[in-house]
Parts: C-alpha cells; structure tokens; sequence
C-alpha cells in the first residue's frame, strides 16, 4: 500500500494546484488567515512552510492516510491480502486518483473522513485498551476534519457517535433488546452531536486567536459568475466602481474559469 501510495504521489509531485491551494499555501506562508479556507490547518502549515518544506510532503500523507482508512474499513468483510488490493485498486481508480492528487482542504476533508471510519472499523475488531485508543483518535480525527471543512459536522458526526457509542457500551457477547439498542443510539448520536459543536466552538476560539479575517465567499461566487458570463456573452458585466476598464481587455486577459 505504501508503495502504491509514494507511486501515485510521484506522478502529481509536488501535488495538483487550484486557485484555492496557492491561496491557502500564500496564507500559510504569510501567517495572515481567512476564513476562507483552513486557517487553524494552515496555522500548523505555517512553519513547515516557513522552513521550506514542500507541499509534496502533505501530497503523500493524504494519498496514504485515504489508502490507509479504505483498507482498514474493507478489513471489516475482506481478508488482509484482498483488502490491501481493492485498496490500492480504489485509489489507483482515475475519479479518485484524480482527487487525492489535491492538494487542499477539499482532499484533506475527504481523506480525514475516510480514515476515521477507518479507526472506528479497526476498533470493533479490537478489545481493552486498543479499541479504547482507536476510538479516541477517531475523535481527534473528527475535529480535525471539522478544522478542513467549516460544513463537514453532517459527515464527522456519524463517525463521532459510533466511537462514543463503542466507547460508552463495548459490543458484548449477547445482542441487546430493540428498545435498549435505540436508546444506546440515540445518546451516542446526542453525545456526538454536542461532540461536534464544541469542537466547532473550539475551533472558532482559535480563529479568534489567529485574528482570521472575514471572507466574502459569496462574492467570490459573484466574481466568477460574472466573470463568466462576461467572457460568453463578450460584454463587460462588471460596475464600473469595480472595474474601470469597460471593454473586454482586462477579463480577458485576467480571468478564466479556473482563477
């Protein structure tokens, strides 16, 4: 798996870059942060980024963590030798390569998520003290996918209530009765919703701390509309008080749909 792994990230070294990957790496860099993106993520980026360290380096964590969690999962119905094949099978699949090529917080989201149900499929294949470390750290993992992904609570929450429902009533050897099996869910489900929040909260504090700046996203969404639909109907759609030039000179020199 790691050699499948070093293999696909070679072949998009240091790592495919969007519009919003050279954002987040200029942020990193300066120490100045958005809300934009990741900025508590970009915070722990900032030193690396300081010393030099090259993007590449998160192109293989996150190509290895995705393997990582998509074999730990298919272990849960697979043997260990045909699991560690569709694994390397998914990532190898051109929709998925396509993705874990990106570096940003999009593939960080995705690649987080995976991996924590990753750990919660590892744990209930666990007892004692393993399964007990596991589930914490799918925890940790949940927050930090909520760091990569302003809206990911819909998603993390349910790894969230599965690792606090296995942590607060093991699996025992005898199946509990229907109603006990609701009520134990819908605490986990409770207990994993508040989880959330407060790792939401914590996040927002550190934002607070980082004196992350306010982004227009729906602007942003704005510009490329009009930038858009400037450039189809070859008409300046832009107010002036925006944009001085009138004719189609500067969008079309300075837009396309990818920036």
């Amino acid at each position: 798996m790691t050699l499948v792994g070093t293999v696909i990230a070679l072949g998009f070294w240091p790592g495919r870059m969007d519009a919003d990957t050279l954002n987040e790496i200029d942020e990193a860099r300066r120490g100045v942060y958005t809300d934009q993106h990741s900025p508590v993520l970009q915070a722990l980026w900032h030193p690396f980024v300081g010393i030099g360290l090259s993007p590449a380096i998160l192109l293989l964590c996150q190509i290895l963590m995705f393997i990582a969690g998509t074999y730990l999962i298919l272990r849960l119905v697979l043997t260990r030798r045909v699991a560690t094949g569709c694994a390397c099978l998914l990532a190898l699949f051109p929709p998925i390569m396509g993705t874990l090529g990106l570096v940003g917080r999009d593939t960080w989201f995705t690649v987080l998520t995976v991996f924590g149900f990753g750990l919660v499929a590892a744990a209930l294949r666990r007892t004692g003290r393993r399964r007990t470390a596991l589930l914490i750290l799918s925890l940790v993992v949940v927050w930090f996918a909520l760091a990569a992904r302003q809206n990911a609570g819909p998603a993390v929450v349910i790894i969230a209530a599965f690792s606090i429902g296995l942590l607060r009533h093991p699996p025992a050897g005898r199946s509990p009765d229907r109603p006990l099996r609701i009520r134990t869910a819908l605490s986990a489900l409770t207990l994993a919703v508040l989880f959330v929040v407060l790792s939401m909260a914590s996040l927002s504090g550190i934002n607070r701390l980082l004196n992350v700046r306010h982004f227009s996203q729906l602007g942003t969404l704005q510009i490329y509309d009009l930038a858009g639909l400037s450039r189809a109907d070859g008409r300046n759609y832009f107010p002036a008080t925006v944009l001085k030039d009138r004719t189609m000179t500067t969008l079309s020199l300075r837009s396309n749909v990818a920036s």
